[in-house]
């Protein structure tokens, strides 16, 4: 996600956090930008909660929920765009229609190197343009599997500006289900472990909606309880001392999945 975009959406998801969870006895406020203000402490903000005449603050952290959203599906759309594109419409102008060829943008597992990943990646474009051909042979003009999605429109056919490749994308981790990203993990090792460190209690969200670079339809979306099982499991695995756990829906629903926001001490706490 381009820094800028990213930094209006942390902001976003801020405001929201502390409207959906300030109330007539509760208030939430930010008072500071860590990272923004490039100070020490290396957490997205500090946020003042209020009540009964009493506050604290807390260290927060955003991150995107899903392995879902992985930052560099941008440049594997780019690499499909910059290979495939050309080819695609070479092959359209010779046939005299359109196509709309839909496929997956993966992304570089730990398994491969660079150079293996580029020559699978090489091959995975091939069987694209191949499939291309084929279908546009075929009487329905089309072709679907669980990678690639082609279909031919009308001879003399084209789309918007006279192009004649519609180029869309599938999720590519579609068969996975949801899992955290892999940010979740260094937030609570790194970020938040240090923010403890330092005094303050703290605050993972975790922001549902999907950045704008991700141009499909997501399958699933997890419950807020379910969510809330999921980081309580995680911070125990990672042996993380997370307070408390925000989930912002991609509705920008607020909810507590994790803990319990207060203004008020441990000390304090346990004497009621």
């Amino acid at each position: 996600m381009p820094k800028d975009e990213a930094l209006e959406r942390e902001d976003a998801v801020l405001k929201l956090v502390c409207d959906g969870l300030s109330n007539e006895h509760r208030t939430l406020r930010v008072v500071g930008r860590p990272d923004v203000e490039k100070h020490a402490l290396a957490v997205d903000a500090l946020i003042e909660v209020a009540e009964d005449g009493t506050s604290r603050t807390w260290a927060a952290d955003i991150t995107l929920a899903s392995k879902k959203f992985d930052p560099r599906i941008p440049a594997a759309m780019k690499d499909l765009e910059d290979n495939l594109l050309p080819r695609l419409e070479d092959l359209a102008a010779k046939v005299g229609r359109a196509v709309m060829v839909g496929c997956k943008p993966f992304v570089r597992s730990h398994r491969h190197t660079s150079k293996q990943w580029k020559a699978l990646m090489r091959e995975y474009q091939d069987n694209i343009y191949d499939r291309a051909v084929v279908s546009a042979f075929r009487a329905s003009g089309q072709w679907f599997d669980s990678e690639v999605g082609i279909t031919w429109q009308g001879p003399g056919s084209c789309f918007g500006e006279g192009r004649r490749v519609l180029l869309s994308y599938h999720d590519p981790k579609i068969e996975e289900g949801f899992r955290f990203s892999h940010s979740v993990e260094k937030k609570l090792q790194v970020q938040l472990a240090r923010a403890q460190a330092a005094g303050y209690p703290t605050i993972l969200i975790l922001d549902q909606k999907p950045p704008t670079y991700v141009r499909w339809a997501s399958n699933s979306e997890p419950t807020p309880y379910d969510t809330g099982c999921g980081l309580a499991f995680a911070t125990s695995w990672l042996k993380g001392k997370l307070d408390v756990g925000v989930l912002v829906q991609s509705d920008d629903s607020v909810h507590e999945v994790y803990g319990s926001l207060s203004a008020r001490g441990p000390a304090e706490e346990a004497a009621t």
